[in-house]
This record gives structure tokens, sequence and C-alpha cells, in this order.
């Protein structure tokens, strides 16, 4: 609960009441564990689980979820249970995840985040007091009929109309300064998105919205909701038509390059778009050099194994060429 952005209060409905319920219950936490450490009555915690309490404090959501879960992750792991269903709840409920997933939910700031945005802007002698009018303009929304009357730092719609959701942000010139100076550490998805769209749209970009969409890709910052909703839609057709046995290797490899971003975020993005641009490039050549029984390299220290990977760089570049089709190198 870092800064003042951060929602204050959630609005419980009756399908949020019940997915909490669930949520407790998988992670085997009584009602009665419950009560006893926060203080709260039996009464309370059930008409919290039926929905009939229609606001409860932000942090007291963040503490329990964590409580229930175990760890300091608890609202994030409530989030993608609640993004499997997501399609299927009412406007309200969404509304009410999608103020959790951009305004609750912290995510950490990167050193490279802040640097791209510093070098970005004094690229294009964007000043920091030009960026905090472009977002408190709102100009993408200040034209609408209610528009002085919309809360502030919260997506809103007086009808729960998902279609035509916005949030009006005020964002003080203090908070951007210190973000860019590195004295914010975590940051709210939805702040990052409207920093990022705004200084995009200053800096004259054709898709503004878009070239901040990848940016927020980049670092991890997509909305728990939509991330899970890929990954389900995705799924199905990454594995269509293989068998077990490569579903399972494929699926390996999938596990290891997400360990890899989530232990090592910056580095671990840098290298999968360096795979990615090289499979682009030539797909038969990088698959071979991929699948080299390279754990014999596991005999060696550090910096042969450094010695190792300089040295089958140079020959990639060295030996690489334009092509066209696919090559199986042996």
């Amino acid at each position: 609960m870092s800064d003042m952005f951060t929602l204050k209060t959630v609005s419980v409905t009756e399908e949020l009441g019940i997915a909490l319920k669930n949520f407790r219950i998988s992670h085997r936490i009584t009602g009665k564990r419950i009560i006893e450490e926060f203080g709260k009555s039996t009464s309370y915690l059930t008409k919290l689980e039926k929905g009939s309490i229609k606001k409860i404090d932000g942090l007291f959501l963040v503490q329990l979820c964590n409580y229930i879960e175990g760890s300091d992750n608890g609202l994030k792991l409530f989030l993608e249970k609640l993004s499997q269903d997501y399609s299927s709840y009412s406007n309200e409920t969404k509304f009410a995840i999608m103020n959790i997933d951009d305004l609750l939910l912290e995510h950490s700031v990167s050193i490279d985040f802040i640097s791209n945005i510093n070098n970005y802007a004094s690229k294009k002698n964007i000043a920091v007091a030009d960026l905090v009018k472009e977002i408190n303009a709102n100009n993408d929304i200040a034209d609408w009929e209610d528009f002085n009357t919309m809360p502030e730092n919260i997506w809103y719609n007086k009808n729960f109309d998902i279609d035509a959701a916005a949030i009006k942000l005020v964002i003080p010139a203090d908070y951007i300064e210190n973000l860019l100076n590195g004295n914010v550490k975590s940051i709210h998805r939805v702040i990052a998105e409207v920093i990022l769209y705004s200084l995009y749209k200053l800096g004259e970009e054709e898709h503004p919205h878009d070239k901040a969409y990848d940016e927020l890709k980049l670092y991890g910052l997509l909305p728990t909701r939509i991330i899970k909703q890929m990954a389900q839609d995705n799924m199905k057709d990454t594995f269509e038509g293989l068998e077990p046995d490569m579903i399972v290797a494929l699926q390996n490899i999938i596990d290891g390059f997400k360990f890899v971003l989530l232990a090592a975020k910056p580095y671990g993005t840098r290298r999968l778009k360096q795979i990615s641009y090289n499979m682009n490039g030539d797909l038969g050549f990088s698959l071979a050099y991929m699948s080299m029984p390279i754990i014999e390299l596991e005999k060696r220290d550090r910096p042969q194994k450094e010695k190792f990977l300089k040295e089958l760089s140079e020959l990639i570049k060295e030996y690489s060429k334009e092509d066209t089709g696919i090559n199986i190198y042996e």
C-alpha cells in the first residue's frame, strides 16, 4: 500500500465474495482462523463471502489474501483465480476486478523501465511538466458529458458498461519526478500505462497506445485478467496436434523460460527477445544449436562456459546469411 493511487476501498459483489470463499477453502483455511487473525465476527465473514458487505478496505483484502496464501503474493494469486472465470462475471464484478488488478496490486519498478522513460523524454525533449499536463488533461475523455463528476484515479462507468470504462487520472508532478529519480519502488499497472501512453503521444508516435502496450508487456505490466486469458486461449493452439511426450517437453521449456523471467526479468527478457529474433532469421539453425548436448558443459568452470558462448556467438555472426525456407542443420 505504497502511494496515493492505491485503491482505498474495494467493491464486493456476490461473485467476488464467493470467489474469496473458494480461495480460502482451496487453501484449507477455516473461517475460524480468519476470525481470530483479523478480529472479525462470524457474521462479518459470512456476509463478506456472500457479497452482502458491499465495500471493504483495500489493505484488508491484501492482508486477507496474503494470509490465506501464506505469502506476500496472495493478492496476485487471488487475481489469477478470478481471471480464470473473468469472462463469465457480471460487469459490476469485472469493474471490481479491474480496480483491484490495476490499482491495488503493486508491481516492482525496474531500473530499465525508468531508464527507458528518461532516455525517451530526453531524446524527444519532453519535460516532466509537459508529461504531467498531458496526463492530467485526460484528453481522450475530457469531452464526456459526465467528465466533471467522474471520480479520480479509479475505473468508472455509472452503468457498469465495460466498453465505456474510463479512468480520470490526476497525477501530481512530484510523483512523476520521484518516479523518474528512482524514488518510487512500486507502481500500479494503470499508472505505468498512462505515463507511457502520454509520453509517446507527446513524442508523436504513430500508435502511442500500441507502443505503450508493447512496453508494458516487456516489463510484465499487463493486467492479470488479460495474461491469464491469453494463456488459456493460446495454450490450446500451442499444443494442438502434438504427441503427449512433445507436449511435456514443450511445457518444460515454457516453464524454464518463465522461471528465468520471474527470477531475472530484464536479463531474461533480453535473452528471450534475442532467441525470438534468431528463430525468425533462421529457424532451423537456431533450433539446431539450441538443441546441442550442452549439458556436457556442466563439467566445465564458468570462464570456459563463457568462452564457449563467445566463440559460438562469433561463429553465428560469421556464417549466418539470408536464406529462405527451413533448413535442418545436423
